[in-house]
């Protein structure tokens, strides 16, 4: 049931990024047109023009409102929405594959008798330790310290950090610790698996 499933969700994966791709193939004229209409080398008064404000306005004036105090301007909001289309895309292709490794995970580690499901806690432990150090250094790039995701990443990862920065000589304003952590995680996950 569990292997039947995980196949399913790569063909819909295939599926998804084909759609994904379709989709932002067909919306980057519609960007260019209306980023040409905003910036007025298209005439926003013309036939044409009318039309793609009427076609994109309702879509990326919300945009600007939202995002505006961020940098996000009226010329350049089709850009914009076309990375957020993107990223939308991006992060949906990487949920699905995401249940397709969990389900492929747990079809594999029912297959193994006795140690299997050890095996899968072990390998979801330091994928979990990986998310939340990824999540920690793009969160302080963004200042999301004191966001809840951010302190519950910060509280996963500076049991092992904080030793690891202590011994390090400093390096200015770059803290290596990340960087030595994630190959540390990298190594004794290696060991355990020999183990295991």
């Amino acid at each position: 049931m569990l292997g039947e499933s995980s196949i399913t969700l790569s063909f819909v994966g295939i599926w998804l990024r084909l759609a994904v791709l379709a989709v932002l193939v067909a919306a980057a004229p519609v960007a260019a047109l209306a980023w040409a209409v905003r910036t007025r080398r298209l005439s926003p008064f013309s036939a044409a023009g009318r039309t793609v404000r009427r076609l994109t306005d309702p879509l990326l004036d919300p945009l600007v409102r939202r995002f505006g105090r961020f940098g996000v301007r009226a010329d350049t909001a089709p850009w914009w929405g076309l990375l957020f289309l993107l990223l939308a895309g991006a992060t949906l292709i990487v949920l699905l594959d995401l249940i397709r490794q969990v389900l492929g995970d747990l079809y594999l580690a029912s297959q193994r008798v006795g140690d299997g499901f050890l095996r899968l806690i072990v390998t979801w432990s330091f994928e979990l330790l990986r998310l939340a150090l990824l999540v920690r250094v793009i969160g302080s790039w963004f200042g999301w310290e004191r966001h809840p995701v951010g302190r519950l990443a910060w509280r996963m990862t500076e049991w092992m950090l904080g030793p690891i920065r202590r011994r390090l000589p400093a390096f200015g304003a770059v803290d290596l610790s990340p960087m030595v952590a994630w190959f540390a995680i990298a190594i004794a996950e290696q060991l355990l698996r020999g183990v295991l």
